[in-house]
């Protein structure tokens, strides 16, 4: 049976704070920017790895949902963009330590 539901509205979603993240940290002026970013693209990460995490436990809480079976047919995207936003969270903080001992040490 074919989906009558597009993804890229989905990723559409995803990629707009990524999308404004890296604008930002491209054209600011700010020193600091890139340390200004971490945390939120690192926090986006961990709410969307989470989010992935808890599609299972409530597809099995809410049985026969519509909402629940789109959360599941669209699981992979949500696991993808978390790490998108976790590899944004690792240049930003790359390039907020500068070298890799001071982001070791």
């Amino acid at each position: 049976m074919a989906s009558r539901f597009s993804p890229y509205p989905l990723w559409t979603l995803f990629a707009l704070p990524l999308v404004l993240w890296t604008y930002l940290g491209m054209t600011s002026t700010n020193p600091k920017i890139f340390h200004m970013l971490v945390h939120p693209t690192g926090e986006w990460s961990a709410r969307l790895l989470i989010v992935t995490m808890m599609i299972t436990p409530l597809a099995m809480l809410f049985r026969g949902k519509n909402w629940t079976r789109w959360l599941k047919k669209n699981r992979r995207y949500f696991g993808v963009a978390s790490f998108a936003y976790g590899v944004l969270h690792l240049i930003f903080y790359a390039i907020d330590k500068g070298t890799v001992a001071r982001m070791v040490g």
